[in-house]
């Protein structure tokens, strides 16, 4: 176990005081002011994440970083975290601004293939196997009950619930027994397609026996909420986009020949759809248009592509990929897996962009199609609407406003917050009534 940040409790206490006593005698002599009693009676929270939420390049992180933010408002958060290796100075320092404490369970390489080798023979998931460190189940069964509740991020942490005495809530995200059994049905490969067979079932087997001992789950997805609400109480919480988005209105035409793909290019599901596009799709688009993949580590099949076809540019990790985002002729979303939501059709829709995308990628969204994106699922269907948005773009005008729009009413961090608030206030109230 590696402790990272652990407040004395007198220390911190002082503190508080001292910033809740100078806030109202300079600041806020209004009766909203926060004081020093009302801090001391926010309720303590444990927060299980699989992995560091940092840096903000991934979904994952993305999402976890504003729960964190939001939670820390309202209560003391603590975050146990499951690692493979030493968080940097930067991450702690973007979790200590909403954490009283951090402390990070490292899980070595050795310790995690055991782990794996042992799920063989037990039956257990490897997605939940890789994740196990008794280390952290000793703390939560030794702690467990100084929390008011317990908040267990994705599916992999959700083992850890059962140790809990607690409320507690399992922030799902995606349903990951659908997500492998997707893959398993997509892959050429005959030892892959046995891999993910095995292992969608477990997975299933584990997520709908594990709803049903807590007390809320979280999906993104819909139908992926229903689907699992048969076995537990399960909701569907919205997705929530970066609001600056919103204010990029300017196209900048030395991108108005650029079809955009962005995504963690370490990911499976997206290197099969940038793979899948620039085979099937990109041969069949006018000659003057080029295909960029933005995304943080860029696997070397995908940083190849560049090297064998001169229209494919891969850029890694960009830090601000809105203005090229915005200004291509149009953003794609080529997902031949698709589970939970699609944050980059998210953001690509909040900036004004038009989607084309596949109908595995926009059922995870909602939305008409002709409205808000353009669904294409063969390559040349998708070949002919780009081809067209490249042509005649004025065509697409509405679309793009209407993208914006329905991103702005329907997917921002507000709504994720006032559903996620009212829940967890409601599990903190019905136990201390029951």
């Amino acid at each position: 176990m590696f402790l990272v940040l652990r407040n004395k409790r007198s220390y911190t206490e002082r503190f508080l005081k001292l910033i809740c006593d100078f806030r109202m005698l300079m600041f806020d002599k209004s009766s909203s002011a926060v004081t020093y009693e009302e801090v001391i009676a926010m309720k303590r929270i444990l927060v299980v994440l699989p992995k560091i939420p940092y840096p903000r390049t991934s979904g994952y992180s993305i999402k976890n970083l504003e729960l964190m933010r939001i939670l820390g408002k309202r209560y003391k958060i603590t975050a146990a975290i499951v690692a493979d290796s030493e968080p940097t100075n930067e991450a702690i320092a973007e979790l200590k601004q909403y954490c009283q404490e951090v402390i990070v369970f490292r899980n070595k390489k050795i310790r995690v293939f055991g782990n794996i080798l042992l799920a063989l023979f037990n039956g257990q998931p490897f997605e939940v196997a890789y994740c196990y460190s008794s280390e952290l189940r000793h703390y939560i069964e030794l702690n467990g009950q100084t929390f008011d509740a317990g908040i267990f991020v994705v599916s992999r942490t959700a083992q850890y619930s059962v140790y809990f005495a607690g409320p507690k809530i399992l922030d799902m995200g995606d349903f990951y027994g659908i997500r492998f059994s997707q893959i398993a049905e997509n892959t050429r490969s005959l030892i892959l397609k046995m891999i993910y067979t095995i292992e969608s079932r477990r997975m299933l087997r584990f997520e709908k026996s594990i709803v049903g001992t807590a007390d809320l789950s979280f999906l993104f997805n819909k139908f992926e909420a229903e689907e699992l609400g048969k076995f537990g109480r399960v909701i569907h919480i919205p997705h929530g986009v970066n609001p600056k988005l919103f204010d990029y209105t300017e196209l900048d035409a030395r991108f108005s020949n650029v079809v955009s793909f962005i995504g963690k290019m370490d990911y499976g599901p997206n290197i099969e759809a940038a793979l899948w596009f620039a085979q099937n799709v990109l041969p069949k688009l006018h000659k003057d248009i080029v295909f960029y993949v933005i995304g943080a580590n860029p696997v070397r099949k995908i940083a190849n592509l560049e090297k064998r076809e001169p229209r494919i540019k891969v850029f890694g990790f960009v830090e601000d990929p809105y203005n090229v985002l915005r200004s291509s002729c149009c953003t794609v979303a080529p997902m031949q897996t698709a589970v939970g939501i699609q944050n980059k059709v998210l953001e690509s829709m909040a900036l004004g962009s038009i989607v084309v995308l596949t109908r595995k990628a926009a059922k995870t969204i909602g939305g008409i199609d002709g409205e808000h994106f353009l669904i294409a699922d063969t390559p040349e269907q998708m070949a002919d609407i780009i081809n067209d948005v490249y042509l005649n773009p004025e065509k697409y005008e509405k679309l793009r406003m209407n993208a914006r729009e329905f991103i702005k009413n329907k997917f921002t961090w507000e709504e994720f917050e006032k559903i996620y608030i009212r829940e967890l206030e409601n599990i903190l109230n019905s136990r201390k009534s029951g």
